[in-house]
């Protein structure tokens, strides 16, 4: 109960620092570190899970940010950020069975992938391979679960499908490449009008292959892509 409570208050005690960082920056008191408030994120997400699920999970994320013993290129926030997201509910659902993912099976990450339809099942094979495949690295596990996993074999695919008809009659007039983004992100994506005028640069994920829509990554399709 007093490790629950610890946990508990500790998650709390993040968000309330959280509300006042973005109190002092709104108000120009303070100017906004992204790397320490994104830390911060990463910090909270993880909050609620075993310690040493915990322990294993920060060693991944520092690989990803590109710390460690082998300094590396970092990836974008945003691919992070897509990572941990998707695997919230497989970490915490391991987090209730396993003291440590090195319990993790095969068989286990074809459960969790199976959970998940569409784009969000490559992203979340994605961010699982790339998990595991650092703890191999780092020699926190004995086996990687999830090196039957292929890019090749997970479908993606975007929330809204166009009919061959219909993308002919969309692009049958002579747009601007600006006006055929809009129509994709109106007729692909169902991106409202607000939304695509506040759409910014970082909100796309060409390595993961998203598009994030009020701060929850979809899938990127070939067409909007390019």
């Amino acid at each position: 109960i007093k490790e629950l409570l610890d946990t508990t208050a500790s998650h709390r005690a993040n968000n309330a620092v959280q509300r006042v960082i973005d109190f002092l920056t709104d108000e120009g008191l303070a100017t906004s570190s992204t790397e320490a408030t994104f830390q911060l994120w990463l910090d909270t997400q993880f909050a609620d899970l075993c310690p040493q699920i915990r322990s294993e999970l920060h060693i991944w994320t520092e690989r990803l940010l590109g710390r460690g013993d082998r300094p590396q290129k970092p990836l974008q926030y945003q691919t992070i950020r897509s990572y941990v997201w998707i695997l919230t509910t497989p970490l915490a659902n391991r987090s209730q069975t396993y003291d440590s993912l090195r319990e993790v099976t095969p068989e286990g990450i074809d459960e969790q992938v199976a959970t998940f339809s569409g784009a969000k099942r490559g992203l979340a094979a994605s961010a699982m391979r790339s998990l595991f495949k650092t703890l191999k690295t780092q020699r926190i596990i004995f086996a990687n679960p999830t090196r039957h996993l292929s890019g090749q074999n997970i479908k993606t695919a975007a929330p809204i499908g166009l009919q061959p008809q219909d993308r002919a009659r969309l692009f049958a007039d002579d747009l601007r490449p600006d006006e055929h983004l809009m129509v994709l992100l109106a007729g692909v994506h169902a991106m409202r009008a607000g939304q695509i005028v506040t759409l910014r640069i970082d909100d796309v994920d060409l390595t993961a292959g998203t598009i994030a829509v009020a701060g929850k990554p979809r899938a990127l399709d070939s067409l909007t892509g390019q």
